[in-house]
């Protein structure tokens, strides 16, 4: 998810018609690549989604010690989300171009983390595998690491182009989906 605010935005507080224009304006800057990046995540989503309910249809509700296990990735992946989602307010999106008059977002868990969202989102996804035991949701939580990573470069040279400070951002912050502790050399 992009790592911008809209400073006007993100300040003011919204009524409905404001809320609704304020949708209109990010979805008129969405552009063609914004909608391939999103389609493939919500078939990715869908498709394991999908997935997981014919399995639990087929086995029956998951055993206490596997729903054990789901709920520690589960809960990382609601508690990164709720962090991300407040530290960009509003203007959070699925979309990785930023806001034309957006600014640079380098505070909270995106000063551990450069993409949490994603990060939440790949754990949401190992959360559902373990809980529903569906091997297809098992087999798309690497795809989606994969896929999540590949969104992640395309995203970076978007806010690298329009935000100069973003190459220091990216030193400062090494870890692209996982927080790194020490720095490892390489690109992140």
């Amino acid at each position: 998810m992009s790592l911008y605010r809209q400073s006007s935005l993100a300040s003011s507080r919204t009524t409905p018609g404001k809320r609704a224009s304020h949708v209109n304006v990010l979805w008129s800057q969405i552009t063609a690549s914004d909608r391939f990046w999103i389609g493939a995540q919500l078939l990715l989503f869908g498709a394991s989604a999908s997935a997981g309910i014919r399995t639990l249809r087929r086995v029956g509700f998951p055993n206490r010690n596997r729903l054990a296990i789901a709920v520690v990735p589960f809960a990382g992946a609601i508690g990164i989300a709720e962090l991300a989602r407040r530290t960009l307010g509003r203007n959070l999106t699925m979309a990785p171009t930023p806001v034309r008059e957006g600014q640079l977002v380098d505070t909270g868990v995106y000063g551990v983390v450069r993409h949490p969202m994603y990060l939440s989102a790949t754990l949401g996804l190992l959360a559902w595998a373990i809980g529903t035991g569906s091997s297809f949701a098992a087999y798309a939580t690497p795809v989606a690491a994969v896929f999540f990573g590949a969104k992640a470069r395309h995203e970076e040279a978007l806010l690298e182009s329009r935000y100069s400070d973003y190459a220091a951002y990216r030193q400062r912050v090494p870890g692209r989906l996982l927080p790194r502790t020490f720095r490892t050399g390489g690109r992140g």
